[in-house]
């Protein structure tokens, strides 16, 4: 482990020009091999729940905006923003990537959730787009949005589950 290290303390060195002399033992060495698997696996586990997902640079670039204009989305309630370290992440089923716009139902399913509960998490509305619907004969809402299915019927799905969930 400590071999291991060193080679990548070497590494910095030579990219940066500097001199680093740190020593680095086996117990810090698995503890930042710890680390670096955890900060891995929350990214898979973070996938498998909300799906993919584009951070603020690539959604400022897709749709051509500010990152005030963004914010201002987010804030009306027409894009949906999961907080992350230095950056927010979008999930990407929100965006035609061809028309580079928000899909415009995605104004709608936020409205329907924040119509019967009182706090909506943002991630709560990326999960149920992952999860499979029985209103949507077993696709998730994401699915749904990608095949062209109808807005009408996505959104009183998104109705019926944010009434499940105020119960």
């Amino acid at each position: 482990m400590v071999i291991v290290a060193q080679s990548f303390i070497d590494s910095l060195a030579r990219q940066s020009g500097r001199k680093y002399t740190t020593v680095i033992d086996d117990e810090t060495a698995r503890r930042m091999g710890r680390t670096a698997a955890e900060q891995v696996m929350a990214l898979a586990a973070w996938d498998a729940a909300i799906g993919d997902r584009l951070d603020t640079t690539q959604v400022r670039e897709l749709l051509g905006i500010s990152r005030q204009a963004l914010a201002k989305r987010q804030r009306s309630g027409s894009l949906i923003a999961l907080d992350g370290q230095r950056t927010s992440w979008y999930p990407e089923w929100q965006f035609d990537r061809e028309q580079r716009r928000v899909r415009p139902v995605v104004a709608d399913i936020i409205a329907a959730f924040c119509e019967y509960l009182d706090e909506v998490d943002p991630v709560l509305i990326a999960a149920w787009a992952t999860t499979p619907q029985l209103d949507l004969g077993d696709r998730t809402p994401a699915q749904w949005i990608a095949d062209a299915n109808g807005d009408e019927h996505l959104t009183r799905a998104a109705r019926r589950a944010a009434v499940r969930l105020a119960q």
